[in-house]
């Protein structure tokens, strides 16, 4: 036995820690030890001391922080040397050890902190004692009977192993199905009405019985007839649960369900297809045989209220079980955690309700949670007591030192683990372990802080905006029934585009998505099931019970949802003060209620009047309820087709921001709700997954397609929402010295300092417009550090350019992205162009031949240089442009969207071209063979058009309204073109891609992007169609007779043909008039909802300069199907 040395003690208890440093090079390490001959009783604090009390045993263990309202865990607990066994194996094996010890300040004596000795005490066990401590440690670990709460780690495998008596005191599950439709089990099944009524088969679980083969598929808008599945699977208890309660818990079915073992019932009837459930079949159950599960699904539910509140609703509604069904076996007198609530500052409450033969004592320890592959244990930072009787509820409250709060930005997680307890029997043997712990349960909880108050919604203190989006739980070839791997890359998708929020909208999510969502960190508000009817009283109050019994200790939720649109359940809003002990936030979305404005779709217009205090009814609100309710869209920017999403966003965000009212919004939404239907053979879209079914424009709403590839708004939402900023600005660049570059940062960031962050710097040279081989080059690439700044704050940070590449560089990339989250990926993407009048020019062309200006009888205009011939109208528009004996098939250049209003609700740029009533050739400048020739045309509405024609066959043509004109004409919207061969171009461009853009959505990665889709496809899709606006610095179309290289003279986008859209778009929809144009004021996309002048204010028309570069190189030959490189040397000069 080993035996502390003896010393004279000052009173019993504890012996003092020892802290042991041993001599440099040692092979032990510190021992952090308490020696004492017994356990205490519960409840006792443990106290540093210098005198070992008498005993028959020795206990070795560790004290753990107490405070005044949580005591030290002991030995005994179950969790409270949980780490002590690897500690001590890191004690003998390390030089420095790693265990949470070294950062416990104090124990508590009698009321009093006392100091922990970081030196060996007077009275402690000798190194070689210490030696054989760790010894014992280690053979413990090797498969000694441990502790209760030990948790051993595997040498090998570094996986826990846990004692057999930890396990048998722990609810003990049997999966009757799989986890989800990739390891789903099969069960017999037979249908009674649809597709295969009347043959039995089988069927997987979980699934729904559509995707199967069987019934029918209905949307919530049309007329579901009755259906009704029987499944039957067989199972056996083990032998092992006999005298433990055991119940058969359904994760979800759809929507009533009969359950029956051994054709004997399991209880009533389940209605309601969202939420989980369950029977206790302790008397049904016979452990160690093999019984028979007989489970009767009804998709239509036979509750009115429930079908009118789940099932006539905006989605795909199905039948079957599509979550897993599991049996639990708790040992017969157990705890239940009914709630928990962790603040910010370490407050925690825990309700339990005990089943108990008598008198018992709870025990909750709080857990750290290693990172995975870790050696070592979880480590309790703090406990709660308390004592309970027989079916009595127990509220366990106290405050747990050294917890750090969680956030969406730093979701700092710990495991709450619950013993029942009997008392200490000292004649057992062991004492007072294995035969004290009754039952085991454990959650994963957060520590956080939620407050509504008049200036915004406060995560932790700090003030927090919720951007966020609507997201049903759905994958098209498996409906509902989703897998937990496919449910964490979802959450993964939603931190990628920088959300920091989501809305279960209509339902709740799978447990898997929501414990993603804890440890990833994403906010959620989380709903009651629901569209437009609410639940019935009954009902309602019995579906909210079983989503907050499964879901109101997570902490990334941080607000509810009653209903929607609606269907708010107001006889429900009860049930959620009486069991969330959190106290957060109710919300009826699309209504005021809660303290919260949650308006669906608001139009600018609505938007103002929401924000605006000075409006009588809000002034009248203010002295009725002493203050404004705070503003948060649940649902806007319908992302319908092509439509809304990052479309306007950033107006609205840009307004909003400016209200200490506005709490978040929440886009509509995340991805498509498309299914592949097993009724019909579906095709294959463009990317060569099967087509899916959105029922028309019902369900193709979001900025993912239903398979989660990106649509255009995404890369935009990403851009818009990202936590960083960058902003750049170029000092003056001297011959002496590099250029360099001032940062800008802004960090939007609510809970963290930017120095947690850093850059990675790529400076690029940008690729010349007739480049053989276009690709953006990457010159230098290095890493920086962010500079330190507040949440809220800015931040500059001075960058030099590589000196030997400075006169090279075109542009920088910067990236940002989380040092302490490596794996969290970048979340701000920045290019800065270094030399905006360069980028991508090439160098001036050598003097030529000098061009000749012919006119004609009509007054049309023909400039002539080389093998380049010009030949414009008496108007300024163009005729034709030829080389070398090949006509590129351009014509045009007629001004477009003339003298229209921006409050005209017609589309931007949806009007007809507009040719000036008469022109004139105004002047034309003199020949030459250095800068060529310009002539120049007025019309009597003040429009000038001017045709530059250079020597090296770059033309620029440019349209302005003259100041003295532009009050009495609003400058042109742009300029269309029209191109023979339009239907057969192929594009590259420099610029934003891969998606097109529109003038409200002007976003999307710097490249070098091509299109091989066609410019007059049928479809809508952009994947099957080119047309439509694009940003680039220059764009290359590649025609059967040569290439045309069009380049915006300054922020003009490109259009190419005339975008289709479906007929019921409605107004998520933008025209553009066809052939090739040049727009200043690019037309804008609106939404489901609103055409896009109902999504912004009204512009006030300004003087407006368009400009674009012209350069046609034919083949030389028919078979060169790239054309040559003769006459490529040259670009347009600086300034374009």
């Amino acid at each position: 036995m080993l035996r502390p040395r003896p010393a004279a003690c000052s009173r019993p208890g504890l012996r003092a820690p020892l802290r042991r440093s041993p001599p440099r090079g040692s092979a032990a390490a510190s021992v952090f030890l308490a020696v004492t001959s017994s356990p205490p009783a519960a409840g006792v604090r443990l106290c540093s001391d210098r005198r070992r009390p008498r005993g028959r045993r020795s206990w070795v263990g560790f004290a753990t922080p107490c405070t005044s309202d949580a005591h030290a865990a002991f030995t005994d607990s179950p969790s409270g040397v949980g780490g002590w066994i690897p500690a001590l194996r890191s004690t003998v094996r390390r030089r420095r050890p790693r265990y949470p010890v070294t950062s416990v300040p104090t124990h508590c004596c009698a009321g009093r902190p006392r100091p922990v000795r970081a030196t060996r005490p007077a009275c402690g066990p000798s190194p070689l004692t210490a030696v054989l401590l760790g010894t014992l440690a280690l053979l413990l670990e090797a498969g000694a009977t441990s502790p209760a709460g030990a948790q051993l780690v595997n040498e090998e495998t570094a996986n826990p192993v846990e004692p057999a008596w930890r396990r048998a005191a722990r609810t003990e599950t049997l999966l009757l199905s799989g986890t989800g439709p990739a390891d789903a089990v099969p069960w017999q099944f037979e249908i009674d009405a649809g597709r295969r009524a009347g043959e039995a088969g089988e069927l997987p679980v979980p699934s729904h019985w559509q995707q199967h083969g069987y019934g029918s598929y209905f949307y919530g808008h049309q007329e579901e007839e009755a259906e009704s599945g029987t499944y039957r699977t067989r199972f056996r208890v083990p032998g092992e649960w006999a005298g433990r309660r055991v119940e058969l818990v359904f994760g979800g079915v759809m929507t009533d369900t009969t359950v029956r073992i051994d054709g004997e019932s399991a209880g009533p009837t389940h209605r309601g297809g969202f939420t989980e459930f369950r029977y206790d079949v302790t008397r049904l159950v016979r452990p160690g045989a093999t019984q028979q599960l007989e489970v009767v699904v009804d998709a239509r539910s036979s509750a009115d209220d429930v079908q009118a509140a789940e099932r006539e609703a905006d989605y795909w509604i199905f039948g079957g079980i599509y979550r897993p069904v599991w049996l639990e076996a708790a040992p017969a007198e157990n705890v239940r955690i009914l709630a928990v609530d962790a603040r910010g500052d370490g407050t925690l409450r825990v309700d339990v309700e005990c089943t108990a033969q008598g008198p018992r004592q709870v025990h909750a320890d709080v857990l750290t949670r290693p990172g995975a592959g870790s050696r070592f244990a979880p480590w309790p930072i703090g406990s709660l007591f308390g004592s309970c009787g027989p079916g009595e509820r127990v509220a366990l409250r106290g405050r747990i030192g050294g917890a750090r709060p969680w956030s969406a930005e730093e979701p700092h997680l710990y495991d709450l683990e619950v013993a029942l307890r009997r008392r200490m029997d000292p004649d057992a043997s062991p004492p007072g372990i294995t035969n004290r712990v009754l039952h085991l349960t454990q959650r994963t909880i957060g520590f956080r802080t939620v407050e509504v108050r008049s200036d915004g919604l406060f995560v932790n203190g700090r003030r927090t905006v919720l951007k966020g989006v609507n997201r049903h739980s759905f994958w098209p070839e498996s409906g509902r029934a989703i897998d937990p791997g496919r449910n964490v890359e979802d959450v993964r998708l939603l931190r990628e585009l920088n959300f920091n929020a989501v809305r279960t909208a209509h339902s709740p999510p799978d447990p898997a998505f929501l414990d993603a969502c804890d440890e990833l960190g994403l906010y959620v508000l989380a709903e009651l099931p629901g569209w437009h009817d609410p639940y019935g009283r009954g009902n309602g109050r019995r579906i909210a019970r079983e989503m907050l019994r499964r879901d109101q200790h997570h902490p990334s939720i941080v607000l509810w949802a009653n209903g929607n649109e609606g269907g708010w359940n107001r006889s429900v809003d009860g049930v959620f003060a009486e069991l969330d002990i959190q106290r957060r936030p109710v919300l009826h979305p699309w209504s005021t209620f809660g303290g919260f404005a949650t308006q669906h779709y608001p139009s600018w217009r609505e938007l103002e009047r929401l924000l605006d205090d000075t409006r009588l009814e809000h002034r009248l609100a203010r002295a009725r309820f002493g203050e404004l309710p705070l503003v948060m869209p649940t649902e806007m920017l319908h992302a319908l087709y092509d439509g809304g999403g990052a479309a306007g966003l950033d107006r609205f965000l840009r307004r909003l921001e400016t209200s200490e009212r506005f709490a978040g919004l929440f886009l509509w939404s995340l991805f498509d709700e498309g299914v592949v239907r097993t009724d019909r053979d579906p095709a294959r879209d463009a990317g060569g997954l099967p087509e899916v079914d959105t029922f028309g424009n019902h369900a193709a709403d979001g900025i993912l397609d239903a398979w989660r590839r990106p649509e255009a708004s995404a890369a935009g939402v990403r851009e818009l929402l990202s936590p960083v900023v960058v902003a750049g600005a170029v000092s003056s660049p001297r011959a002496d010295r590099p250029q360099t570059l001032l940062l800008r940062l802004h960090n939007r960031f609510e809970q963290i300092d930017l120095q947690r962050s850093e850059l990675a710097l790529e400076w690029l040279r940008l690729p010349a417009p007739l480049s053989p081989d276009p690709r953006i080059e990457v010159l230098a690439a290095e890493r920086v550090a962010a500079p330190q700044a507040l949440p809220g704050e800015h931040a500059t940070l001075r960058l030099t350019a590589p000196g030997d590449l400075d006169a090279a560089i075109d542009a920088l990339r910067v990236a940002v992205a989380r040092r302490d989250r490596p794996g969290e990926g970048v979340v701000s993407e920045t290019v800065l162009g270094l030399r905006p009048r360069r980028a991508a020019m090439p160098p001036r062309a050598a003097a030529g031949d000098a061009p000749s200006v012919e006119t004609d009888e009509q007054g049309g205009v023909t400039v002539r240089v080389g093998d380049l011939a010009l030949e414009l109208d008496s108007h300024g528009s163009l005729l034709g442009l030829r080389r070398g004996g090949r006509d590129s098939g351009l014509r045009g250049a007629i001004p477009i969207g003339v003298g229209r209003d921006r409050n005209d609700t017609a589309a931007p740029s949806a009007a007809a071209p507009a040719q000036p009533r008469t022109g004139r050739l105004g002047s034309a400048s003199e020949p030459s063979p250095d800068r060529g020739v310009t002539v120049r045309f007025r019309d009597t509405r003040g429009l000038v058009r001017s045709w530059w024609v250079r020597p090296d066959g770059w033309i620029r043509v440019h349209a302005f309204t003259p100041l003295t004109s532009a009050a009495a004409t609003p400058p042109p919207d742009g300029l269309l073109f029209e191109l023979d061969a339009l239907c057969d171009a192929s594009p590259r461009w420099l610029g934003r891609g891969p998606h097109r853009v529109w003038g409200n959505r002007r976003t999307g990665a710097l490249g070098v992007w091509a299109r091989q889709s066609t410019l007059c496809a049928e479809s809508w899709d952009p994947r099957d169609s080119a047309a439509g606006l694009y940003e680039a610095t220059w764009m290359r179309l590649a025609l059967p007779q040569g290439e045309l290289l069009v380049m915006p003279g300054g922020e003009e986008l490109i259009g190419l043909g005339a975008p289709r859209f479906p007929d019921d778009a409605r107004q998520a929809r933008a025209d553009l008039p066809g052939g090739l144009t040049i727009h200043r004021r690019a037309p804008e996309i609106g939404t489901k909802f609103h055409s896009a002048n109902e999504l912004a204010p009204p512009a006030s028309a300004t003087t407006v300069h368009l400009s674009a570069w012209l350069h046609f190189e034919p083949h030389r030959t028919p078979d060169d199907a790239t054309g040559g490189e003769a006459g490529r040397s040259g670009g347009p000069p600086d300034g374009r």
